[in-house]
């Protein structure tokens, strides 16, 4: 799958697509985003990455970009991002999820949060207790076993 990693049964002919972006800060701690609390959202008040729908006309290394850009307010480069896991949505039908890994460090100081609750970063031993979006829980699980190995 150009270097995503499959989670679950993986339908590549998904008529939706969301590109997310799994990054750290200088100490390995884990970049999350809490979901607003409002019922019309998908997963309200869970722990996910950044991350949100490919548009129209755009491939899903931009929509990261942009995405994550829209929600932190910082401006990462696309060659910064490696693909890392590829999963089925639970939220919408037909939909798969890309996730990229960036391959820098952000810090606290550099976010200026555009969407969502809040943010925070997680030591990798507080991830598990987290109200997770269950799409993307897989891929971190998977993430933090890559970290402890």
């Amino acid at each position: 799958m150009n270097g995503f990693r499959p989670f679950g049964e993986i339908n590549e002919n998904a008529e939706a697509r969301g590109a997310l972006t799994l990054a750290t800060d200088a100490k390995g701690r884990l970049l999350l985003q809490l979901r607003d609390p409002f019922e019309h959202i998908f997963w309200p008040s869970h722990w996910s990455l950044f991350g949100g729908q490919v548009e129209d006309g755009e491939d899903i290394k931009e929509a990261a970009v942009r995405e994550f850009r829209e929600e932190t307010g910082i401006t990462i480069h696309a060659d910064d991002l490696a693909p890392y896991a590829c999963a089925t949505s639970v939220s919408r039908n037909n939909a798969l999820l890309y996730v990229f890994r960036l391959g820098h460090p952000i810090e606290p100081h550099q976010i200026s949060l555009g969407e969502g609750a809040g943010f925070a970063f997680f030591e990798p031993n507080q991830v598990p207790a987290l109200k997770q979006v269950p799409s993307v829980k897989p891929v971190i699980e998977h993430w933090l076993k890559e970290i402890s190995a």
